[in-house]
């Protein structure tokens, strides 16, 4: 019995000291550690931005292909200088679509809507009801946003939020056709602080 006493007194614990060092070694593992995970985080989701308005993109242009084969072609000519020859917003809040489209005159060349069967009527504006059609099928967006830019006959760009109100401050036409913009923290990131995806995806302009 007593050498289990003695051998019990002879364990030690950690010390004060001790355990002030490895607090301190944790704490500082911490700072240096949770900065670069959430910078991970963030960059990850700018990633997906970027890549869900490629496809945006490319689901646009495929669907200007699929009116072009129905006879209802889009303008081939340019917009003004500076300018997109149209834009087109899109709103998805809670699953409902909302599209602002732009002027028919300003996108669409020869052929006659009216000769269309949308997926409600065949109005002049229900072209833009088949672009909704095709994307809900492609995409399952509860809550998002997209702004795209026309010109020649095709989409040229795409800025794309997961929310489902556009953040002010985006890139314009005019941001594309020179390749940069003004980020805020990094690209893809407004100087609001908030994530928006590119396509092309835009990189600030080094001095």
């Amino acid at each position: 019995m007593v050498k289990k006493l003695q051998a019990l007194k002879a364990k030690k614990g950690f010390t004060l000291v001790e355990l002030i060092v490895v607090i301190a070694i944790i704490a500082v593992l911490a700072a240096i550690l949770v900065p670069t995970m959430l910078g991970y985080v963030t960059s990850s989701r700018v990633t997906s931005a970027n890549s869900t308005a490629s496809q945006i993109k490319d689901s646009i242009n495929n669907w200007i292909t699929d009116m072009d084969t129905k006879g209802y072609s889009t303008l081939k000519t340019a917009g003004a200088s500076g300018a997109a020859q149209a834009q087109l917003d899109v709103k998805i809040s809670s699953g409902t679509w909302t599209i602002t489209t732009p002027p028919t005159a300003a996108v669409w060349g020869t052929g006659s809507a009216a000769s269309l069967t949308g997926p409600t009527s065949a109005t002049n504006s229900n072209v833009w009801g088949y672009l909704e059609e095709q994307m809900q099928n492609d995409y399952s967006f509860t809550n998002a946003s997209f702004t795209a830019y026309f010109n020649e006959g095709k989409v040229h760009s795409v800025v794309y939020s997961a929310s489902d109100t556009m953040p002010t401050g985006i890139p314009d036409y005019d941001a594309f056709t020179s390749g940069t913009f003004t980020w805020g923290s990094q690209d893809g990131i407004l100087t609001t602080g908030e994530i928006v995806g590119t396509s092309p995806q835009l990189t600030t302009a080094l001095s």
